[in-house]
């Protein structure tokens, strides 16, 4: 799937501008991470990608075509969407929790298929025990896996999940990190994901996109091309120091805020 941005903007009626003039080309399979600090436009920038924001101004294309030229049915069943957080209240079981995701692939009844795909979806996030638990039952990391899950079954050319590994604990923010970037590489799927953790993002991205203010793209490229201290430093305000582990770059800090303002 090729999806191109061209001077996209984005802005609320209030005024208040979020993207600023975005050129972007998505052309290759792979895990692609967006990074930067909060308030930069990354939430925003997948929401124009999916359809759910209209940009201010610019194009969105999709394989060639206008984004505003599909349904929004059309779009669902190209490009899955994982939020980062959801709204569900009503009490159901987990496994009817991630059965939403194929709304759009069904007709009047829940298939055989649909059953299988879910089931397969919670086994490789390791929730099969959870299927007939209530969802609100749930913890925390617990919903993130359902919700990741719910995504998975949407079984869409693209994906783009929104910090799809918050509310984890270290070792299933790498489990979920790899599983999404197996999912990329053997499934030939392009995989968005917004990401806050710098050495997640430098281990398992075929590509990164940074973020930064006044809502721009700072840089686009491999791991290897993107990770540099005076980058982290203009982009974060913090010193650091890149190390080199098992061929990929590793952030390592150095010392508290220097100068720079934070974002809300």
């Amino acid at each position: 799937m090729e999806i191109e941005l061209t001077n996209l903007n984005f802005g609320y009626s209030n005024g208040h501008q979020v993207l600023h003039d975005i050129n972007l080309r998505i052309d290759k399979p792979g895990l692609i991470c967006i990074i930067g600090p909060n308030g930069v436009g990354k939430s925003t920038l997948v929401k124009c990608i999916n359809g759910l924001l209209k940009p201010t101004s610019g194009e969105i294309r999709i394989d060639g075509k206008l984004l505003s030229e599909y349904t929004p049915k059309e779009i669902s069943m190209m490009v899955g969407y994982v939020p980062a957080s959801t709204k569900d209240i009503f009490s159901m079981p987990v496994v009817d929790a991630i059965l939403i995701g194929r709304h759009n692939h069904q007709k009047w009844k829940t298939t055989e298929k649909d059953m299988e795909i879910v089931e397969r979806a919670m086994k490789v996030l390791g929730i099969e025990h959870l299927a007939m638990q209530g969802y609100n039952e749930l913890s925390a990391g617990q919903h993130q896996k359902v919700t990741l899950a719910r995504g998975l079954v949407q079984e869409t050319e693209a994906m783009i999940l929104d910090e799809p590994t918050a509310n984890l604990d270290v070792r299933h923010q790498v489990y979920v990190a790899q599983l999404l970037r197996e999912i990329a590489d053997k499934g030939g799927k392009t995989i968005i994901m917004i990401c806050h953790d710098l050495n997640i993002a430098a281990r398992y991205s075929s590509e990164v996109i940074v973020m930064s203010y006044p809502g721009i793209i700072e840089r686009v490229g491999t791991p290897e091309e993107v990770f540099d201290s005076d980058l982290i430093r203009r982009v974060y305000g913090i010193d650091c120091e890149i190390v080199t582990f098992e061929g990929k770059p590793n952030v390592m800090l150095k010392s508290d805020f220097v100068d720079g303002d934070i974002y809300d």
